[in-house]
């Protein structure tokens, strides 16, 4: 039997410097242009949103229950894009709809956009391409 050395587990946290440079481009950007489109990763908004759908982000003006949002909830490193399921005084509750759970509740000012769907890539245009 193979023994493996053990290892000090390590000191420092793993630090969040690329999400928050991450976000500060997005915000920039949706204050410059006002849109922007954003490829959705996992399956915690299925069947709404679909693993690798794109998505259209634009200002986070006013949230409202029932929006799909983008945050960067405080001590997860990690961006969510989850359901706002109500709005209360110390944040908001998000929950993604396969989820059963919601998330802790996040400050408004970790909210970095709402998210509409685009619309779903036809599959018919490009077989135009091969018709005589």
């Amino acid at each position: 039997m193979l023994k493996l050395a053990w290892r000090r587990p390590q000191a420092t946290a793993p630090t969040s410097a690329p999400l928050d440079v991450l976000a500060t481009l997005i915000a920039d950007h949706l204050a410059d242009h006002g849109e922007l489109r954003w490829r959705a990763r996992g399956r915690s908004m299925t069947p709404a949103i679909r693993h690798d759908q794109l998505v259209r982000l634009r200002r986070a003006v006013d949230v409202q229950v029932g929006d799909v949002v983008l945050a960067r909830p405080a001590g997860m490193e990690a961006m969510v894009l989850h359901r706002v399921r109500a709005v209360e005084v110390h944040g908001l509750v998000l929950r993604g709809d396969a989820c059963r759970l919601p998330d802790p509740p996040v400050a408004r000012t970790d909210v970095l956009a709402i998210a509409d769907p685009c619309p779903r890539e036809s599959r018919v245009a490009p077989l135009f391409r091969w018709l005589p």
